[in-house]
């Protein structure tokens, strides 16, 4: 099987969805012929950079961005990636027999099958994260209303979900809404992410992470700042755990800003520490000084319903005890009291809560722990890879 994937974000790079479309198109290519199509990152190696084993089966091409140096002339490289993405597939066509083509950027999806008639593959095929609408009238409160772009976006959304020849879903509760949502009637595929357990065994040393945090029991949050994913409430629920350390991982510049300065309102700054941006291929390096993983999500939608984090499959296999929010699509793979503790979102008092029982409860915490390392071993990228070379397959490709 001959495949392409187009993703307009740059590789090698800090954006978490890099990481997953590079994590799936290794593990695709361990069972097919990957053709990545990508914007060029940074000017390391892609597999050094994210510490992933990459597959002679798999092929970059990478576009570079134009050089604009025009201050006064606004400039997206939206257009410009799409035009030279469709010459590299129709390339690539001519040359060879492609079984189908994997995209999960829904503008570039919207392009891509606008033009399909050109292409020759048999198969398009989107992988959404998220039902888009929904999360953009959940950023109402922060963006402001703009019907006129939300009626844009639903119906580019739209012509996407109905147009594709399958789509892939991150969770089942997004495959079941986007059924109710738009009517689809087509095959449509639950594939959560995954982990790729070699990278975290390899590489669980912490090397001088030590003299970062203090003495006693360490809380760790590893991943991105946005609103929705509850670092707010982490940092409010420390007033409420004294002596307790926490060590947040990631973040821009901006965000952690923010929430320095919000650690300070609450007087809990002087137990917080931030480390910032790690490259992905040394972010599994501090699990061997945390003693819980938190994972603190918003009610939101995108939370809710849409979210299958990288995060919490690392947490899983790190052998570590999880305390995370008690929503939908975190249930679809965590259980309560079995593999995790679950907590109601958006509430510090019963996020301390949840922490301080595990921590006072040494026994059951290692019980979850070691529980949530055999769950994980259903959700690796390999296994990941071949449900969707499976989904393809069902449609008669081989």
């Amino acid at each position: 099987m001959r495949l392409i994937f187009v993703h307009q974000n740059p590789l090698p790079s800090p954006d978490p969805a890099s990481l997953q479309v590079i994590s799936t198109s290794a593990a695709l290519a361990k069972q097919s012929e990957v053709h990545l199509i990508a914007s060029k990152g940074g000017h390391e190696t892609i597999g050094d950079y994210y510490n992933l084993y990459i597959p002679n089966t798999l092929y970059f091409h990478l576009l570079k961005r134009p050089t604009i140096d025009l201050p006064y002339l606004r400039f997206t490289w939206n257009l410009p990636f799409y035009i030279s993405s469709l010459i590299k597939i129709l390339q690539l066509v001519r040359m060879q027999k492609i079984d189908a083509l994997l995209v999960r950027n829904l503008k570039l999806g919207h392009f891509l099958l606008k033009w399909r008639r050109f292409l020759n593959i048999p198969l398009i095929i989107f992988e959404t994260h998220e039902i888009f609408t929904l999360s953009f009238r959940d950023e109402i409160n922060i963006r402001g209303k703009n019907p006129a772009k939300e009626k844009k976006l639903a119906r580019r959304e739209s012509f996407v979900y109905r147009n594709a020849d399958g789509l892939i879903c991150i969770t089942k509760h997004l495959s079941d809404m986007i059924r109710d949502e738009f009517k689809i009637n087509k095959k449509l595929l639950v594939a959560p992410d995954g982990i790729d357990l070699d990278a975290l065994h390899i590489n669980n040393h912490a090397s001088g992470i030590q003299n970062r945090v203090k003495p006693g029991k360490t809380l760790l949050y590893l991943g991105s700042l946005h609103h929705w994913k509850g670092i707010d409430v982490l940092i409010e629920a420390m007033k409420f755990m004294p002596g307790i350390f926490l060590l947040i991982v990631g973040g821009n510049t901006e965000r952690i800003n923010y929430y320095k300065s919000f650690a300070i309102k609450h007087r809990v700054a002087d137990r917080i520490h931030f480390e910032g941006f790690v490259v992905p291929g040394k972010r599994f390096e501090y699990f061997s000084i945390a003693d819980v993983c938190i994972l603190p999500l918003k009610p939101i939608h995108i939370a809710s319903y849409f979210t299958s984090p990288l995060k919490l499959f690392e947490y899983m296999a790190s052998g570590k005890p999880i305390v995370a929010s008690d929503l939908p699509s975190i249930r679809e793979i965590l259980k309560h009291n079995v593999n995790s503790i679950l907590v109601p979102p958006d509430n510090p008092e019963s996020l301390a809560s949840g922490i301080r029982f595990i921590l006072e409860n040494p026994l059951f915490a290692e019980k979850i722990a070691r529980q949530a390392a055999v769950d994980v071993l259903s959700h690796t990228w390999d296994k990941r890879a071949k449900i969707i070379i499976d989904f393809i397959r069902s449609y008669g490709h081989r």
